[in-house]
């Protein structure tokens, strides 16, 4: 059980509407979720021999996975806004929303559409959703509508098939 579910907790938000935290959150990310000539070079590389798209997704989220190492740096505004993906790339590390944005745009590189989903991860319990607010996440995935697929850019035991543990059931 999370902290939530067995003390009192208190919520207080500025945000009216879920939709007011999601417009809140993609403009304050949107910049960082820019392609350079790197990001691209790495995604034609990664993908050089492949057709299938499912496969060019499994190669993708195996490099963001495996060669960026999670590194939470989240001083001042960068505990909520990533770092740019091309500097996540250049320096190879990354907290969850760093590796989420750089499977995103790698992911888009190919042609894959993939939204950046903000979650509320298993260990720290269900919360009541009535009030909106960004403050409930602890936690960054992408979602590829077209597949119905969450991918976890942190989960180094899990294939783009399986979720970890935390992230099953989720609110997001």
């Amino acid at each position: 059980l999370g902290a939530a579910q067995i003390s009192r907790y208190l919520i207080i938000s500025s945000f009216e509407t879920w939709q007011a935290v999601s417009n809140w959150y993609i403009a304050l990310a949107k910049d960082q979720w820019v392609a350079d000539a790197e990001i691209r070079k790495v995604v034609a590389e990664l993908t050089k021999d492949l057709s299938d798209e499912m496969e060019i997704i499994k190669a993708i989220h195996e490099f963001v996975v495996k060669s960026t190492r999670y590194v939470a740096l989240e001083f001042g505004i960068h505990g909520h806004k990533p770092y740019p993906a091309p500097l996540v790339l250049k320096r190879r590390f990354g907290d969850c929303k760093d590796k989420a944005s750089l499977l995103k745009v790698m992911l888009a590189v190919a042609g894959i559409r993939a939204d950046f989903v903000l979650i509320r991860t298993r260990p720290n319990g269900a919360i009541s959703t009535t009030i909106p607010t960004p403050y409930l996440f602890d936690h960054a995935i992408v979602y590829l509508p077209k597949y119905k697929l969450f991918l976890d850019g942190t989960a180094e035991t899990s294939g783009i098939n399986e979720l970890p543990f935390q992230d099953q059931g989720a609110i997001a």
